[in-house]
């Protein structure tokens, strides 16, 4: 089901919607394949490939249970921060990370961000959230979590 709903590309979606008459139509039809929509699913895809259990990610991911398990229903919107802390629990690689990020509208991490480059500098380490909050922090740069 996920493979049907990443189908589409921007440029698709862009396209279409430069030549729609009507909006309405327009949003309703091509709701599945809005970033905000998909949250879940797409979570649900990664929490797959990582083949690690949801409650072991959320603990690794230094989150509140009860909010973490609302963004994995869809109920809550991360921000940028706590999406990142779930992609790092779920051992992504920076590659991966850039491609959620980007599909659900927040910026990339960006080298010459001094925060980010932390942050990018701890993936490529195979750090955990804590260790990456951990560097963070010495580094007086606000945590993830």
């Amino acid at each position: 089901e996920m493979e049907n709903i990443m189908q589409k590309t921007t440029e698709e979606l862009l396209n279409e919607l430069k030549h729609t008459k009507n909006i309405v139509y327009y949003m309703e039809y091509n709701s599945p394949y809005f970033s905000s929509e998909n949250l879940p699913l797409y979570l649900k895809g990664l929490l797959l490939k990582s083949k690690r259990r949801k409650s072991i990610i959320i603990r690794s991911s230094c989150l509140n249970p009860s909010y973490a398990y609302q963004i994995f229903s869809g109920l809550k919107r991360p921000t940028r921060d706590k999406l990142i802390a779930i992609l790092i629990a779920m051992k992504l690689s920076l590659d991966e990370i850039q491609q959620a990020l980007k599909h659900f509208g927040y910026a990339s991490l960006y080298a010459k961000n001094k925060r980010d480059a932390y942050i990018i500098f701890a993936i490529g380490q195979q750090m955990n959230v804590m260790q990456c909050n951990i560097l963070l922090s010495n580094h007086n740069e606000i945590p993830l979590t």
